[in-house]
């Protein structure tokens, strides 16, 4: 990958996530599913005092390391279950929820590593985009992934299994888990004060590719930004109870 991302993360991700996250001269942030690390980089140099860098893979870290040239701290580790010594004034979570089976969990963990005052930006494709057509696409056009195989997992919950690749020799597996708006806006309530969603637009950019692939669709924006403040106190302590899907094209 190159250090700007791709097409998708260079024109629509990573300038709405850079927005969003607001000043970060001074800054601590912690970018929790860092993958190889290309946004640790960028706000890396956009100021960030200080930025830890998390994921799962060991393989998507070496990589991270290999270009690590900005002093950026990188660990292994779920984002479910993070054990780190200090909190954040900023934490990017960027199109990791959608693949993680306990979304909830990742929340209330990464909440309890937020500063009083910090701000959290969550980004995932949006649910009404996922169907076999316009996935196959997607994936293809613009991650050079593998089409998806859908199949269900109970409880109204449908998941694509995929290939991430790195590169040609070293394919990544990941599922890709459909739920709705509504259910990560639940799950965000229940450990932050202050939700908001966000739509980011299609840069003129993108829209010759873009947009024909989505008529017909119920949603012209292919990414949904959660921004969440204010962390309540003892979020470990909360259950967050499993909503009950009544439809599996419930988009919001």
């Amino acid at each position: 990958m190159k250090d700007d991302g791709d097409s998708f993360r260079k024109h629509l991700l990573t300038p709405a996530i850079l927005d969003q996250l607001g000043e970060l001269r001074g800054c601590s942030v912690l970018d929790a599913g860092c993958g190889e690390g290309y946004l640790s980089r960028i706000i890396k140099a956009q100021g960030a005092a200080r930025v830890t860098g998390v994921d799962i893979s060991g393989a998507l870290l070496d990589a991270a390391r290999r270009r690590n040239t900005e002093q950026i701290d990188y660990e292994k580790g779920s984002i479910t279950a993070l054990r780190l010594r200090s909190k954040f004034d900023r934490i990017i979570c960027n199109m990791v929820l959608m693949d993680l089976p306990d979304y909830h969990a990742a929340i209330i963990r990464l909440a309890s590593l937020l500063k009083p005052e910090g701000s959290a930006v969550w980004t995932i494709i949006h649910p009404g985009l996922a169907r076999d057509d316009t996935a196959e696409w997607w994936l293809d056009r613009f991650l050079n992934h593998s089409p998806p195989e859908r199949r269900s997992i109970g409880e109204g919950q449908g998941m694509w299994s995929r290939l991430v690749h790195l590169d040609p020799d070293a394919p990544v597996p990941t599922p890709y888990f459909h739920r709705s708006i509504h259910e990560y806006e639940q799950a965000f309530r229940q450990a932050f004060a202050e939700v908001e969603v966000y739509y980011p637009d299609v840069p003129p950019e993108m829209e010759v590719d873009l947009q024909p692939q989505m008529e017909g669709y119920d949603t012209d924006k292919p990414v949904v930004m959660f921004i969440t403040r204010t962390p309540l106190a003892s979020q470990e302590t909360i259950q967050i109870p499993k909503l009950q899907r009544v439809s599996t094209v419930d988009t919001e």
